[in-house]
């Protein structure tokens, strides 16, 4: 079987792949055709695009408690991050690699912190962006952190990977200074880079932001991380994005669970996308918010991502979509489907070569059996709701993955 641009399913198909594009998708002219893969009683989707992770945090799985509050949970990871060493993170990062290939995933959407995974995602053949992460919320200290960045993603361009893109992401409102924003966002705009922050995750970010309150005040004054003459911004993060500049090129916001209606509609009117990771959201944190309704309504593109295996169980990308199920309901397994693909190509700039088996587009395929599916279910919807992992993947063409 395979799943086509329009939803619909082929059976007894032949997809030609030349150099790293599908070049024909259409009905096999025989069924005694050699191909060089055979998929079997499985079904062909386009692979699927995790629109954020920390792969680098794999190895925290387990190590901090489901459903601890959001600042007890940063202290948590401030301690594990300090005890890991760069070996480790390496290790941790090839094996988010492995089990998120499993899960159906293709395409990674990867924030570093460590500065590691770029290599490591090459050799493993997959397609992604590195989003290089700025932390530093002291005004004195923007240059520092700047400049270290910088030197990672000038180092990045010099690889000249084939497949994985570098980008930025200032981490947070709460973690980011003014000045270490503003030198992130020209930065962007000048080197043609994607962005991504994680934005609205906590009602306490506005808090925060608005009127210097609540505990992200607390943490950085603890931290010594406040500058003396420090002030509230007074204005909701959306707001602040927009005077920043962050919403003149089409980029991305994680989580974005709490926001104003002024901020959606703002959002509403840009390119930009909201990126959203169910089980670790509304799962592990056992939140009760998500934009998922929001963004549907107001047309905002909305892609899906796992977050970290810090706040996660896994980095499978059907068990988020299941949860997204859980969460809406009314969703068609087609629009579910749509997140992880169409939705995450858009997110990236890369609608015209991701996110569907069509002519032109990159050969990024995965394999899912459907032994399982009973006859009288649609196979899309049985996917989604019985899948573990799949059978086989590749990105251009190359196989990457594979059990047949």
């Amino acid at each position: 079987y395979l799943y086509s641009p329009e939803g619909r399913i082929l059976e007894n198909f032949l997809v030609v792949i030349k150099d790293d594009v599908i070049s024909y998708v259409g009905k096999s002219a025989s069924p005694s055709v050699e191909a060089d893969y055979d998929i079997g009683n499985s079904i062909l989707l386009p692979g699927f695009i995790n629109a954020h992770c920390h792969l680098e945090l794999t190895g925290f799985k387990g190590k901090i408690k489901k459903g601890i509050s959001f600042a007890g949970w940063v202290e948590d990871i401030i301690s594990l991050k300090i005890r890991t060493s760069k070996k480790e993170y390496s290790l941790f990062i090839r094996e988010g690699i492995k089990e998120a290939v499993r899960g159906g995933c293709t395409f990674f959407s990867d924030i570093s912190s460590s500065y590691l995974s770029a290599p490591l995602l090459n050799e493993a053949g997959v397609r992604g962006i590195v989003f290089y992460e700025a932390i530093g919320f002291k005004n004195e200290e923007s240059d520092y952190h700047f400049e270290r960045l910088k030197e990672a993603i000038e180092k990045h361009k010099k690889e000249q990977y084939s497949n994985i893109c570098a980008g930025i992401s200032p981490h947070a409102v709460y973690s980011v200074s003014s000045s270490l924003f503003k030198k992130c966002v020209e930065y962007s705009k000048k080197e043609s880079l994607p962005l991504q922050v994680h934005l609205g995750e906590t009602v306490e970010e506005s808090l925060f932001l608005e009127k210097g309150e609540g505990i992200f005040f607390t943490l950085l004054s603890f931290l010594g991380q406040l500058d003396e003459d420090w002030e509230a911004k007074g204005i909701p993060p959306i707001i602040y994005m927009k005077e920043l500049g962050f919403l003149d090129n089409r980029n991305t916001f994680v989580h974005f669970n709490f926001y104003t209606n002024e901020e959606l509609d703002i959002l509403s009117k840009t390119e930009n996308s909201v990126v959203v990771c169910p089980l670790s959201n509304n799962e592990w944190f056992e939140r009760e918010t998500s934009p998922l309704f929001d963004c549907i309504e107001k047309e905002i593109n909305l892609a899906i991502g796992t977050d970290s295996c810090a706040s996660n169980f896994g980095l499978n990308m059907f068990d988020e979509l299941r949860m997204l199920k859980k969460i809406c309901p009314s969703l068609t397994p087609y629009e579910l489907i749509k997140t992880a693909t169409v939705n995450g190509a858009y997110a990236f700039c890369m609608s015209e070569k991701l996110g569907r088996i069509e002519e032109g587009f990159y050969a990024d395929l995965i394999a899912v059996p459907v032994d399982f599916v009973s006859a009288d279910k649609d196979l899309i919807e049985g996917v989604i709701e019985e899948s573990k992992e799949v059978n086989f993947s590749m990105v251009g063409g190359k196989e990457i993955y594979s059990c047949l």
